[in-house]
């Protein structure tokens, strides 16, 4: 009792704002792609939670490729050649894609 919105994270208070968002803005027929970095790791509970929150796996699920890792110069100290490499970049959309990559 008296947990409500504030036992969720921000992470998924902005997934249900922006599913409000899209849920106000499309029409059944739009076509609509969600890419970007959510910070969410593929294949983890929050991955699974934005899935079924906004309908559709991520292209390339589920073998993700890795769109983070260590060896950045963006990398903060302390991360550095630390072994993780991760996806947690994610494109979404109801268009049919036969191919995609990253780069």
């Amino acid at each position: 009792e008296g947990r409500g919105i504030e036992s969720e994270s921000v992470r998924t208070r902005q997934l249900i704002e922006l599913k409000a968002f899209m849920c106000r803005t499309l029409t059944p027929h739009d076509k609509w792609l969600l890419a970007g970095d959510m910070n969410i790791e593929g294949g983890s509970a929050e991955y699974h939670h934005m899935v079924d929150l906004l309908g559709g796996e991520s292209l390339g699920a589920p073998d993700f490729c890795a769109t983070y890792n260590t060896e950045s110069f963006l990398t903060p100290p302390g991360w550095r050649g630390v072994e993780y490499s991760v996806c947690l970049d994610h494109m979404l959309s109801n268009v049919k894609m036969d191919d995609f990559r990253v780069l």
